[in-house]
């Protein structure tokens, strides 16, 4: 106990900076400590682990199952956005709509009042 003491008081003796850089250093090695006795109890209890089975499963679903197609890949490409339109000849594309904002066309200034 007297040795922590006086390594107490030999750290109070030396500069502000000096002091600092002691105190960053023994707040991220017990930081590092912490992590570290964290992540050993977390992976030794496989807290994080997946269980068995499969999320469509858990989640009540039946899992989709491929079926092999062989089409080239680049109808495959399109993707989501192709199955909006399976039934026509268009392909995929993105339209982009200018719509006004109606923020914008309000001329009267309102102001917010926040009573205290």
């Amino acid at each position: 106990m007297q040795a922590l003491f006086k390594k107490l008081d030999s750290v109070k003796a030396k500069p502000h900076h000096v002091r600092k850089s002691i105190a960053y250093g023994m707040a991220g090695g017990i930081a590092l400590f912490i992590g570290l006795l964290w992540l050993g109890v977390s992976l030794a209890t496989n807290a994080y682990a997946l269980k068995d089975g499969n999320f469509a499963a858990a989640a009540g679903i039946a899992p989709a199952e491929s079926g092999g197609t062989t089409a080239p890949q680049s109808t495959q490409l399109a993707g989501a956005a192709a199955a909006l339109y399976s039934g026509s000849s268009q392909s995929a594309h993105i339209e982009i709509v200018n719509a006004p904002n109606p923020a914008a066309t309000s001329s009267a200034a309102t102001s917010t009042v926040i009573p205290f």
